[in-house]
Parts: C-alpha cells; structure tokens; sequence
C-alpha cells in the first residue's frame, strides 16, 4: 500500500503481515483499490448478456409483453444491482451498460420487424433505466 508520500508500506495486525489487495468484492459489488467500477460493470455486463442470451434461445413464443416481462425480472437486476454504489460514470462503462439495453430492443425488432421508436414506445425500457443513473 501507498502511504502519504507515496512510498510502498506494509501493515502489521497481531504481527501478522496485512495482504495487500487489487480489488475487493462486497454484496456483490466489485470495487478495485483505485475505487474505478470498471470491474463490476464489465460482470453486469457478462451476466445480463448471458441472460439475454439464454432469452434468445429458449424462448418460442416471443411476444413483447412476454419479453419485457422476462427482462424487467432477468436481466435488469443485473445491470441494476447496487447502481448507485458503483453508478458508472466512465463513458467506456456507460457504453457497455448500454448495450444489453441496445441488444434487448434488436431482438424485439428482429422478432416483430419494426422500428426502434416504435419498440421504445412500446417497452418504454429506456426510460426506466435512464432513472437509474443518469446518461
């Protein structure tokens, strides 16, 4: 660990030499020890794409209230999970957050051939996840 000057220190409890950690993993939150959440949204990100996935896969009967309903209780959890302790605030995060919801909308508008704004009007998703932290 650094000290005040910036030189490289070791802490002792019970003479017991302290293990220096790169990141720490807590409910479920991953925070390195430069505090970027770089980390934890890459995993929101694997975990929501995965779930989308499996979505994709299995799903027969693909209607809009049935896929809404699946991503409003599968997916978003996920990338919602703890927001506004690790709320990204790197554009390159944002991005990726920012996917799953991109990847949602094609696969309604691959499945019933219509437009992006008709499908955001339609789920209005963007709106919900827009109020969990701000674009």
């Amino acid at each position: 660990m650094l000290n005040y000057a910036g030189e490289y220190c070791e802490y002792f409890m019970n003479d017991q030499r302290l293990e220096v950690l790169t990141q720490e993993k807590d409910l479920g939150v991953v925070i390195s020890n430069d505090l970027k959440v770089s980390q934890q949204c890459q995993q929101a990100y694997n975990r929501a794409s995965r779930i989308l996935g499996l979505l994709h896969r299995t799903i027969q009967y693909k209607n809009t209230g049935i896929l809404l309903r699946f991503y409003k209780s599968l997916v978003r959890p996920h990338v919602e999970y703890c927001i506004s302790a690790w709320s990204p605030y790197y554009k390159k995060d944002k991005i990726l957050i920012e996917k799953i919801q991109r990847r949602f909308t094609r696969m309604i508008r691959q499945v019933f051939r219509i437009g992006t704004v008709d499908v955001l009007r339609a789920c209005d998703a963007c709106a919900d996840m827009r109020t969990a932290y701000s674009v």
